[in-house]
């Protein structure tokens, strides 16, 4: 069974106050009561978030060309 994370534990990670955490994980798949999310929902909403560097995209768009 995966792990679960709760508040305190996204508090942890993002260094954040309890507020932003519970707003992290709304905005992932979660439990609400307790609230909690499972490590892979955290990889996935991670994942979301990133952005290539502006070298990648660039080299990106030269080779559609």
């Amino acid at each position: 069974m995966e792990r679960l994370l709760s508040v305190k534990d996204i508090q942890e990670r993002y260094q954040c106050n309890a507020a932003t955490a519970r707003k992290y994980i709304r905005q992932m798949m979660h439990i609400e009561s307790p609230l909690m999310v499972t490590e892979s929902a955290v990889a996935a909403w991670e994942k979301r978030k990133m952005i290539a560097p502006d070298w990648m995209i660039r080299e990106r768009l030269r080779r559609a060309k």
